[in-house]
């Protein structure tokens, strides 16, 4: 007989109803939905609650792009027609989710995580009680095993134009405003000292051309060094949100920082812009990791306060 402890039990329930609206039954039939970013569940509590949703979890796609997704025409034929999720590749990819017209005036459409239509949701009323009519019932049990999300968590820094996912116990301390580069400090809640922070740096540079990571690598490596003895101690490319970035972990050698340890994430948007995640700390450098690495992790480039489909 296989055991699946509860930790196995909720990454797997989570990611299998993930996109799902679940019921629960056992109560009152409250609304809950399963976030494809991250695989909590979010309470609909009414409309209300449904429109926040659509703002914070909308993506932008074009019209080309939606009108390859087939619309429903009743909510009957969303729930209940034949999959089309296995011939219809963009529908498959974005099933679950809310998606925003952004050529149109910002319509919101909800694909049925089981039959890929999609689904008009008119404003968050109608999307509360759309929702809520194409649920899946669920036990106290199964829904205990999911964790659960709240909207407050979410950052959503339209001055930058990204969004991150910083927890409840971090706030805003302080934005400093380099002209090209802008600066902006959260650190614990209550925490008057210098150390630990976390800042998300936007910097622009018209007319610099960085077209390559390496360029970005040794223009931050350049910047790092320039403050004097650092040493690099991990550099590594990766993918943020789907767009090219460099991991960059360093510390202080002297002896009045030699508890300094920083972690820089650098995300390339396009050939002048690109966003810097940084973390920095004296002392426990593991004690807040986590918080940086969910950062990184909810990255989302947003422009306008829409984060766009890309085609690819």
């Amino acid at each position: 007989m296989n055991c699946v402890s509860a930790a196995t039990k909720d990454v797997v329930l989570s990611e299998r109803l993930s996109g799902n609206i679940l019921l629960q039954v056992e109560e009152n039939g409250e609304a809950w939905y399963v976030s494809p970013f991250d695989q909590k569940r979010y309470y609909m509590k009414n409309g209300e609650v449904a429109y926040e949703m659509m703002r914070n979890f909308g993506l932008g796609i074009t019209n080309d792009d939606i009108g390859k997704i087939p619309i429903a025409d009743t909510l009957d034929k969303a729930r209940n027609h034949d999959s089309l999720c296995p011939t219809i590749e963009i529908a498959n990819r974005l099933k679950g989710k809310i998606l925003l017209g952004v050529e149109m005036k910002g319509e919101a459409y909800y694909v049925h995580p089981e039959t890929c239509f999609r689904v008009y949701m008119k404003d968050g009323q109608a999307a509360f009680d759309i929702m809520r009519y194409l649920g899946l019932g669920i036990t106290n049990t199964d829904l205990d095993a999911i964790s659960v999300g709240l909207l407050s968590e979410w950052y959503f820094n339209t001055e930058q134009e990204f969004d991150v996912k910083m927890p409840d116990n971090w706030e805003f301390d302080r934005e400093v405003d380099y002209g090209t580069t802008m600066y902006e400090y959260w650190k614990p809640v209550g925490d008057t000292q210098d150390y630990p922070y976390i800042s998300f740096i936007s910097h622009y540079e018209a007319g610099m051309e960085m077209h390559s990571m390496q360029e970005i690598e040794a223009s931050i490596v350049e910047e790092i060094m320039g403050e004097d003895d650092f040493t690099i101690t991990q550099a590594e490319m990766f993918e943020v949100d789907g767009y090219p970035a460099l991991k960059i972990q360093f510390e202080k050698l002297n002896e009045s920082y030699k508890s300094y340890q920083a972690y820089w994430v650098a995300v390339k948007i396009s050939s002048t812009e690109r966003y810097v995640l940084q973390y920095a700390v004296f002392g426990d450098y593991e004690e807040y990791l986590p918080v940086f690495e969910n950062a990184v992790n909810t990255f989302r480039y947003n422009p306008r306060g829409i984060i766009y489909v890309r085609a690819d």
